[in-house]
């Protein structure tokens, strides 16, 4: 998305679930101080092995303000890569996942998580991840469930944003 049409600030290595909506909202409110506000604020969290009740809590902390979505993947992000290659709506964690990406048939090759080329590989896919993990949300629609993720709903809205400033 240019950068005259939309900015989007990035912000990486929050920590645990609740951290990363604290941090989001210490980003918004020195935005607000600078007088250039966000217009909407998604932080994206893996529930990974982190308690049940700091999970839970970064929900409930994100619900407090209307300009935050949350956007998750239980258990983790991979998740949201697996759907790219089929719908998987049984329990998985990290370690099956990275299996799973890794076959023949899908990456062909060791799943590394910083992997730069991931976004090239995968992106003539993401219409059936999409498809998937719309079916996903109908089984598991909960953030408590594994599997079950949002991502497609922050990348919908990243996709209109391309979109808008192309017509612009």
């Amino acid at each position: 998305v240019p950068k005259d049409f939309a900015e989007i600030v990035p912000e990486g290595g929050a920590g645990n679930t609740v951290s990363v909506i604290e941090k989001a909202l210490d980003l918004k409110q020195e935005a607000e101080y600078e007088n250039r506000p966000f217009v909407h604020i998604w932080c994206v969290i893996d529930r990974d092995e982190f308690p049940a009740d700091r999970y839970r809590r970064a929900f409930e902390l994100a619900r407090k303000h209307n300009d935050v979505t949350v956007v998750w993947a239980n258990e983790c992000f991979e998740l949201w890569y697996l759907l790219h290659f089929c719908l998987r709506v049984t329990s998985i964690g990290r370690a099956e996942l990275r299996k799973e990406l890794s076959k023949p048939d899908r990456l062909n090759r060791p799943y590394d998580k910083a992997d730069k080329e991931i976004f090239a590989l995968l992106q003539n896919l993401r219409p059936a991840a999409h498809r998937n993990a719309v079916n996903l949300q109908k089984t598991n629609s909960s953030p408590h469930q594994n599997p079950s993720t949002n991502v497609h709903r922050l990348v919908d809205q990243l996709v209109a944003l391309q979109a808008a400033a192309r017509e612009t």
